[in-house]
């Protein structure tokens, strides 16, 4: 739930509610969530200025990651699923559907997959309608994300990337020792050595860091035990600092073991990462900045999940190639998840944003297992 300052307390975004409301005391909405029934609030739901359009590009991978949830998935997906994509074409169709129902917002358009540039030539061809399009009518500019493995990042695609992208997303799970155990190509040789080449290539080619580069690194009970020296340690900060603006750090959820975020060796881990990260501040470098290290720490306190802030399904929306609309690419395997569709032979969208109320009731989907997608937070006003 974002939280504002505003007067004497402050002003808060409840996602189940759609509504904006003014809170003037400390509340932990998990221990009274009705208590917001009892707060003025006004209705924002078609107030949102920023739309975030995901494309499931393709389910093709030319990865077989050990973890992968998209594979875990996928008797989930019929033959017929596994095999579409998007088109240049549909992909337009979609943003002027959503165009039409948000006229004033700004849009984030995100490529993901399976790996979206497997179906780089229609990404391609619908950034140059797209921007076209906006030209011509006046419409503001798109901005351009995508997560990716890196394999495919040649010139051709990292000179798009420069041009036309503010953001790029690439999964890398550390040294290469540590990347390839989990990481690696459908034959079963290592994925590291490329992923590293294609880096360089972006590094030169981005050399006045005009889009951001960040990394997710999946942590998993490997990514603790090969983390055993302080070398390994820090070659793997080393690594994450000098490609990367930024490194968010994801649990892979749904494995056996689980993971223990209490073990005393992920203490150690954690402590020795915070170290380096100290060092170079004290000797006025740039560290690498690993978003997710508070949440790391929660999991000493025992609060093992990963809280963020998630606007599935209000101003954040996933599109599978068949034009159907769902909350979040998390949720594309799920037909329960399902928020509405966009006609294929016209800009008809039917889309149901009251559904979002019964996601966080959803506990049978295991790719939600780690999922906060949900109005709850412990509100604490700030020192004075």
């Amino acid at each position: 739930m974002p939280l504002y300052p505003y007067k004497d307390g402050f002003v808060a975004y409840d996602i189940n509610n759609n509504a904006i409301s003014y809170i003037n005391e400390e509340i932990d909405f998990r221990e009274t969530p009705n208590r917001i029934n009892n707060i003025q609030t006004h209705d924002v739901l078609n107030e949102y200025q920023e739309i975030t359009l995901v494309f499931i590009t393709t389910y093709e991978c030319n990865f077989k990651c050990l973890y992968c949830y998209e594979a875990k998935g996928e008797s989930n997906l019929t033959v017929k699923h596994k095999s579409e994509k998007f088109n240049a074409e549909s992909m337009m169709q979609v943003y002027l559907s959503f165009l039409k129902q948000f006229s004033s917002a700004s849009f984030n358009i995100n490529f993901f997959g399976g790996e979206p540039f497997v179906e780089q030539d229609a990404i391609i061809e619908f950034i140059q309608m797209a921007d076209k399009y906006n030209e011509e009518n006046n419409i503001k500019p798109l901005k351009y994300n995508a997560i990716t493995n890196g394999s495919l990042l040649d010139e051709k695609i990292c000179k798009l990337i420069i041009n036309r992208f503010s953001g790029l997303t690439i999964s890398l799970d550390g040294i290469k020792n540590i990347h390839d155990k989990n990481r690696i190509f459908e034959n079963g040789e290592g994925t590291f050595n490329l992923i590293q080449k294609n880096l360089k290539i972006l590094q030169n080619m981005n050399s006045e860091k005009k889009v951001k580069v960040a990394c997710e690194a999946t942590l998993t009970n490997d990514f603790f035990a090969q983390n055993n020296s302080p070398k390994v340690i820090n070659d793997n900060y080393n690594l994450f600092k000098e490609y990367f603006n930024e490194v968010g750090i994801v649990p892979v959820s749904d494995i056996v073991p689980p993971l223990d975020f209490t073990h005393p060796h992920v203490e150690q881990v954690v402590s020795s990462f915070l170290d380096l990260w100290v060092q170079d501040i004290l000797n006025l470098q740039q560290p690498a900045n690993i978003a997710s290290f508070n949440n790391i720490i929660a999991g000493f306190t025992g609060k093992n999940k990963f809280g963020y802030e998630c606007s599935a399904g209000i101003n954040y929306f996933a599109i599978s190639p068949d034009m159907i609309i769902y909350p979040c690419q998390m949720s594309t395997f799920s037909d329960k998840l399902t928020m509405g569709s966009i006609g294929q032979l016209s800009n008809h969208m039917t889309l149901d944003r009251s559904r979002i109320n019964h996601y966080t009731k959803m506990t049978d989907n295991p790719l939600c297992n780690n999922c906060e997608c949900e109005s709850t937070v412990k509100i604490v006003k700030p020192k004075k």
